[in-house]
């Protein structure tokens, strides 16, 4: 049924498209005894069966010389890297 002459289908609203973003949070904690812990967070629109891997890479110490071979290059390694989280 419509209202007047019009079907209800013409009056139906657009759905709205899906959420296009993602958002990622880090509480970092002092890592003193007793003190709140680092919080990582994140959020994503990929679909809810699709695996989302998140890998944390120590810190390294590098000597001098060093280097990291890419695909196609070896280049130089820096002498201290940080530990990082990433997804």
């Amino acid at each position: 049924k419509g209202i007047g002459s019009i079907p209800c289908l013409l009056m139906a609203r657009p759905l709205a498209p899906p959420p296009q973003s993602c958002d990622t949070f880090v509480v970092v904690g002092s890592g003193a005894p007793g003190a709140p812990p680092t919080i990582f967070g994140k959020n994503s629109d990929r679909p809810s069966t699709e695996v989302h891997e998140v890998v944390r890479f120590g810190r390294k110490e590098h000597p001098p010389g060093a280097k990291t071979r890419t695909q196609f290059l070896s280049i130089p390694e820096v002498p201290r890297t940080h530990a990082v989280i990433l997804s």
